[in-house]
C-alpha cells in the first residue's frame, strides 16, 4: 500500500512514488515514477523537474497512487498505463501482447539499414530527419514486407512510417494480439499500406506461394519470436508472468520457432530478399548456422547494448 505524500507537491510525489516502488523490488524506480507522473499530469519529463513545487489536484494524487500502488504488485508499467514507447511511437498495448523492448528497437534499426544499404529494390535517396522518409524522397517502387509475431504491431509500424514506398502484412496467431495491431495502425493513419492477419506463419506458409495464400511473397520477412527455454521460464522476472506465455516460450532450448522458420521463410522471399530476426543470448550461433545450411547469404550478427548478440540478418541470394 502506499501512503500519501507529504505535500501534494509533484516533487513529494517523484520521491514517494521511487521509494515505494525501489522497496517492491523495481530497479528502475525512479524512471517508473517519472514515466507515471506523465502519464498522470499529462506533462513532459522537462515539466515535471522544473514545476516540482506544483501543487497536484486531489484526483490526480488519486490516480498517481493507484498506479503506483499497481505497480508494486510486479504488473508492468505498459499494463497498467495501456501504453508502452518504441522508437518515436507511443503504442497501445494490453496483456495479449508482449510489451515491446529496447532489444527489438535495434532489430527495426538493423533493418532499416540494411534496406538502405542494399537500395536496389527500395529506396534511392537518404533519410531524412531521425531516419524517417521524407514526401520528396525518390522511391524505386514499393516494397513488401511481412512481420511475423507482430504483437503490438511495433516492429511493422516503424517500418511503415520509416519508407512511404513500404507495404506491409502484420501477422500474428493471436487475435486479440492483431487488434491491439489494428488500433496501432489506425493511429498512425497506416491502414491503406497494412494489411492484419490472424494466423500461423507455418499453417498459412505450406501452399502454394502465390495461389492459396495470395500476395504471401515478400522483399523482407521480419520476427520477435518467442525464445526463451525451459528453464528461462522458470527463472524469469516477475513481470514476465504477465505477459502472453506463447509470445515468450520458445520451447525445450528456445530455439524451435527458428528451426522452422528459417526453411519455411526462404520460400515466402523474393530473390534478394531480406530475413531478420531477433534473438536470445547465445542463440546467434546456432541461428546463423541454420541460416547457412538453408542457402541464405550476407549472415550478419549485431549485438545489444549489453554486447549480447540479438539481430541477425540474412538474404535469399548472392546477388546483393
Amino acid at each position: 500500500m502506499v501512503s500519501d505524500p507529504k505535500d501534494g507537491s509533484i516533487r513529494s510525489l517523484l520521491q514517494k512514488g521511487e521509494n515505494s516502488l525501489l522497496e517492491a523490488g523495481i530497479e528502475e524506480s525512479r524512471e517508473e515514477t517519472l514515466r507515471i507522473l506523465e502519464h498522470v499530469l499529462g506533462i513532459s519529463r522537462s515539466s515535471v523537474y522544473l514545476g516540482g513545487e506544483r501543487k497536484v489536484s486531489e484526483e490526480e494524487e488519486r490516480r498517481f497512487l493507484k498506479i503506483v500502488g499497481g505497480r508494486m504488485t510486479r504488473r508492468p508499467l505498459a499494463y497498467i498505463l495501456g501504453e508502452t514507447c518504441f522508437r518515436e511511437e507511443t503504442l497501445w498495448v494490453n496483456e495479449h501482447c508482449l510489451i515491446p523492448r529496447p532489444e527489438t528497437e535495434i532489430l527495426v534499426e538493423k533493418v532499416i539499414v540494411a534496406i538502405r544499404e542494399k537500395r536496389r529494390i527500395f529506396c534511392k535517396s537518404p533519410a531524412g530527419k531521425n531516419g524517417r522518409m521524407g514526401s520528396g524522397d525518390n522511391l524505386i517502387r514499393k516494397f513488401s514486407f511481412l512481420d511475423i509475431g507482430t504483437g503490438t504491431g511495433a516492429i511493422a509500424i516503424s517500418l511503415l512510417r520509416t519508407f512511404s514506398n513500404a507495404e506491409g502484412t502484420l501477422l500474428d496467431i493471436s487475435r486479440e494480439a492483431i487488434e491491439v495491431a489494428r488500433r496501432n495502425v489506425q493511429k498512425y493513419g497506416l491502414e491503406g499500406r497494412a494489411r492484419l492477419i490472424p494466423g500461423d506463419f507455418f499453417k498459412l506458409s505450406q501452399g502454394p506461394a502465390e495461389s492459396d495464400t495470395p500476395r504471401f511473397v515478400f522483399d523482407v520477412i521480419v520476427s520477435n519470436p518467442p525464445y526463451l527455454s525451459e528453464l528461462d521460464l522458470q527463472n524469469i522476472q516477475p513481470e514476465l508472468k504477465y505477459e502472453p506465455r506463447e509470445a515468450l516460450d520458445g520451447g525445450k532450448d528456445g530455439l524451435h520457432f527458428y528451426r522452422r522458420l528459417i526453411p519455411l521463410a526462404k520460400g515466402r522471399l523474393r530473390a534478394g530478399g531480406l530475413l531478420a530476426l531477433e534473438v536470445g543470448a547465445g542463440q546467434s550461433g546456432m541461428v546463423s548456422k541454420w541460416l547457412q545450411d538453408a542457402g541464405y547469404d550476407s549472415i550478419h550478427r549485431f549485438e545489444d547494448y549489453l554486447g549480447i548478440e540479438r539481430v541477425v540478418t540474412a538474404w535469399n541470394d548472392k546477388r546483393n
